[in-house]
């Protein structure tokens, strides 16, 4: 996973996201002042709809990315419009709108320590293809 200080260095850096210690991504401005946040998280990550791996998500059209709803709400006041998971081992990068999130459901995990979250099936990301290992 990167560290801040390699995040810090991308072009159009502004900010990072954190929650305690732990590092969720970065908020970017692009050449035309739009702003983006960076979701770092690797493939495992991915949201699986209960199957037991990211290839039979894959298989079944049910894989995604989660998002937790405090960390939308905040990206919205800031005046995100972009919101990108960067899956940090293959490269790989999806790119939403972030009003795309709005019509998504909610999955609650309070019962289980966690919190709310909203997801997003792949289908509806645009997908820009990382690095090739060869």
């Amino acid at each position: 996973m990167p560290r801040a200080q390699e995040l810090s260095k991308w072009p159009g850096f502004r900010r990072l996201v954190k929650k305690g210690r732990r590092l969720y991504g970065a908020v970017c401005a692009l050449s035309d002042g739009r702003l983006v946040y960076f979701a770092i998280r690797c493939r495992e990550q991915r949201y699986r709809s209960g199957e037991k791996s990211v290839n039979e998500a894959e298989a079944k059209g049910v894989d995604g990315w989660a998002l937790d709803e405090s960390t939308l709400l905040d990206m919205k006041a800031l005046g995100v419009s972009l919101i990108c998971f960067h899956e940090w081992d293959s490269g790989y990068r999806f790119v939403s709108g972030i009003a795309d999130w709005d019509r998504t459901p909610f999955i609650d995990y309070a019962d289980r320590g966690g919190s709310l979250q909203r997801w997003l099936k792949r289908t509806s990301f645009l997908e820009i293809r990382g690095r090739v290992k060869i």
